[in-house]
């Protein structure tokens, strides 16, 4: 089975289970947010190697991402998500949250790589190579902020939620743990986040 770590972040298990099981059902259109936001990355990237990634196999299961932006400075790699904020005062925590869980988890997924490939729907062909240590940060709606992870823990509560996958009553146990609660249940323990400038190494 073929997942997109995008929606293993922000999907609930039971929504998972429900659109593995019934592909028909999922909206293929692309909403207004999420053409803004591919807008707003857009206009933020200085690299060309936009959209990066690979796959990760695990149980089977192919955990496919891609990286809004990789970015080579000084020999030193950095990994980037740049997410669209309209208005600071409206925006909920759960955004920036699930902001910074997108960032660790694609970042783990990345340490686990030797290369990284142009996603396809891009039409570019890239590929580079990973380093032992490379760095994360956000772009949240113009503020930065660098971001460092315990890579097992964030690894281990994916595919914790994937074997949740078997069955329709696994999903919706793990979501009565979890659901609206990951950062507080888990994730605050094992990431740690610090604004910095757009050039900060």
């Amino acid at each position: 089975m073929n997942l997109s770590a995008a929606e293993l972040v922000k999907r609930s298990a039971a929504q998972l289970w429900f659109f593995t099981n019934h592909p028909e059902r999922r909206k293929k259109n692309e909403t207004f947010q999420k053409i803004a936001g591919q807008k707003f990355a857009k206009q933020n990237t200085k690299s060309k190697y936009i959209e990066m990634g690979n796959y990760y196999l695990y149980n089977g299961h192919r955990i496919y991402f891609a990286i809004d932006e990789v970015n080579k400075e000084k020999g030193k790699m950095h990994l980037i998500e740049h997410k669209m904020v309209k208005n600071f005062d409206e925006c909920p925590p759960w955004y920036f949250q699930n902001s910074l869980i997108q960032v660790a988890f694609y970042g783990a997924l990345t340490n686990r790589q030797t290369k990284l490939r142009s996603a396809k729907f891009t039409g570019q062909s890239y590929e580079i190579r990973t380093q032992s240590r490379m760095y994360s940060k956000l772009n949240f709606g113009g503020k930065w902020y660098t971001v460092t992870y315990d890579a097992e823990p964030v690894m281990d509560f994916f595919m914790k939620k994937i074997r949740a996958l078997e069955s329709y009553k696994q999903a919706k146990a793990f979501d009565t743990l979890y659901k609206h609660r990951e950062w507080e249940e888990h994730f605050k323990k094992y990431i740690r986040y610090r604004k910095v400038n757009r050039k900060h190494e």
